[in-house]
């Protein structure tokens, strides 16, 4: 009868490590170089990295607040025209192609081609 044995730490120890699971020593980004020692990166490479999250993170609270703001703006822009709330607003007339129109939330006049 024959008996399995595990193989030895040496014997593992040899196998190459496949290049598809490995980390190289520099990666080029949209942010800079990223440099990293046996898979740890550097201490710059972690402030870059985590000031790249920063920004991601206050770009996407800015983006997700654009559309709560809007609506603020087109119910400010209800009032002022004397609409209170709970009361729908009704246009006599449908607005025509060339007429100028200002966008809620902007100071900019928009006008349609």
């Amino acid at each position: 009868m024959e008996t399995l044995t595990k193989p030895s730490a040496a014997a593992q120890a040899a196998r190459p490590i496949p290049p598809s699971i490995t980390t190289p020593d520099k990666v080029e980004s949209r942010i800079g170089m990223l440099e990293f020692t046996d898979g740890m990166p550097s201490h710059d490479t972690l402030d870059k990295v985590y000031d790249h999250l920063d920004f991601t993170h206050a770009f996407e609270a800015f983006v997700n607040s654009v559309q709560g703001v809007s609506m603020h703006a087109v119910h400010a822009g209800f009032l002022d025209a004397g609409v209170k709330d709970n009361e729908v607003l009704i246009f006599s007339e449908l607005i025509e192609r060339n007429d100028q129109v200002a966008q809620g939330g902007s100071r900019q006049r928009l006008a349609a081609d």
